[in-house]
This record gives C-alpha cells, structure tokens and sequence, in this order.
C-alpha cells in the first residue's frame, strides 16, 4: 500500500475518533457546519470492507439503482457484494486482490452513492 496516498486520510475519515483536539488548531474541519468529507459508509472487517445499505420507497428505482450499479461494476472491472432485500440494496467493496479497502473503493462508494440520488431524482423528482 501506498504510504502517502490519500487512502490514508479516507481510512481516517471512515473511523469516529475520540482524539484530543490541538489546541493550537485553529479550526478543525469536524467543527465545520459541514464535514468536507462526508463518508457515511461502515468500515467492516473480515476482510476489510467498506457497506452501506440503500433504503428505497419504489420499487423502480431500486431496480434502476441495481442495473444500473450491476452495469458500472463490469465496465469497471471492479464487483462489489450486492444484497438485495424488500425496497433496500446493501453493497460491501473491497479490493480483492489485497484483501483491503483501496481508492478504487472509496471511488466506487461515491459512485454508488452519485447513482442513488440520480435515480430518485430521475423517477420521483427528489432522492430515494
């Protein structure tokens, strides 16, 4: 793994920290109206993987979010853990090769996360 790639700061936005804060920080970004990275989903372990579960109120637009997920991944080459349950869609990524979370799925989690307000917004005017 790359030590001074930006993994390492995402790794660190993905954990809640009960750090000290410096006191000679001026300001940190947490105590900002809103967190510049935003990362609302879960570290999972074994193997280390990011998830996050996607609630629906229809059915179309689950079943859009899934094509369209399902359609991204092989063009990709990049295959996440999809589950499906009634009007809910949880996803788990990893880089395989490396048992590991990498940036290609911090980039996956944002699309994913680009493609659940899209297809809200396509079929109901607002998100999921």
């Amino acid at each position: 793994m790359i030590e001074n790639s930006m993994l390492l700061f995402d790794k660190e936005a993905l954990h809640f920290s009960e750090k000290k804060k410096d006191p000679k920080q001026i300001l940190e970004s947490a105590d900002l109206p809103i967190h510049p990275r935003t990362f609302d989903w879960k570290l999972l372990q074994d193997p280390e993987r990011i998830g996050k579960k996607f609630e629906f109120s229809d059915f179309k637009v689950m079943f859009s979010f899934v094509l369209n997920l399902m359609k991204h991944q092989e063009e990709i080459g990049h295959h996440a853990d999809i589950y499906l349950q009634h009007r809910s869609v949880s996803v788990e990524v990893f880089t395989h090769d490396v048992n590991s979370v990498t940036e290609l799925d911090l980039e996956f989690a944002k699309y994913c996360d680009d493609l659940f307000s899209d297809v809200g917004y396509h079929f109901t005017g607002s998100t999921a």
